[in-house]
């Protein structure tokens, strides 16, 4: 199934409107024409079935058909990511991230962190094209850079996934409850102030065990396994 994006609904009329990025694309890349039956999402689990009843150049309106609420996955991850060094490792991050599934990204700044700023547009754009390739009726929000102590005094209770094996429970073994908050460290790991001042904050440390994964690795690792609830001590 082919997966688009629409702006709003006249519930009047039941017409769909598209803006002009998603007209182009739907009416110049896939070729679609009048008549045609796609399915369209507002990226917050609204799935939409219509009919195409008016193109014009980059101008497309539809015919609501068929509407749809799909309920989310409760056990997708907030996750708290420091920026990595390289854009590439970030991007690759919240594309595969959309595609496995989360709810919230919140690209933060630690002791250890590098990199201070990301390209919010671009990242967005990368965000809507995995959640259309993965069929995700749900878009990822991606927040504000924040300090790590600021992020943590203000999201208190989570996990901490770090490198150290001291007072730290192992990824497999903990319970989760919903949507739960995972804090991923940078290149060279959290500091141990930060893990304790997390701990003292209602934190749980953890680790992956003898791997000592990237960034980016860990937190999709996360990803994947939040939304596999089987393989989770519940």
């Amino acid at each position: 199934m082919q997966l688009f994006f629409f702006k709003s609904i006249n519930l009047n009329s039941m017409e769909v409107f598209f803006d002009d990025n998603e007209s182009y694309h739907i009416i110049k890349v896939m070729r679609k024409k009048k008549g045609d039956i796609i399915k369209a999402t507002d990226g917050n689990g609204i799935l939409l079935e219509i009919k195409i009843t008016f193109i014009k150049s980059n101008k497309l309106i539809g015919l609501l058909l068929k509407k749809m609420n799909i309920k989310a996955n409760k056990h997708s991850p907030d996750i708290g990511i420091c920026i990595p060094k390289k854009t590439s490792r970030f991007e690759w991050f919240i594309e595969k991230a959309t595609e496995i599934g989360i709810r919230n990204i919140y690209p933060i700044i630690s002791h250890n962190t590098e990199k201070k700023k990301i390209n919010y547009d671009r990242c967005k754009k990368i965000i809507k094209m995995a959640a259309k390739q993965s069929n995700n009726f749900y878009l990822p929000e991606i927040k504000n850079i924040s300090i790590f102590k600021d992020f943590v005094v203000k999201k208190q209770k989570g996990f901490i996934a770090n490198c150290s094996n001291i007072d730290s429970k192992k990824f497999n073994e903990i319970k989760l409850h919903n949507n739960p908050l995972f804090l991923v460290g940078p290149e060279g790991d959290f500091s141990d102030f930060e893990i304790e001042f997390a701990k003292k904050n209602g934190y749980v440390s953890i680790n992956f065990g003898k791997q000592i994964l990237r960034t980016e690795t860990a937190a999709i690792y996360i990803c994947s396994i939040c939304n596999n609830t089987n393989n989770f001590n519940l």
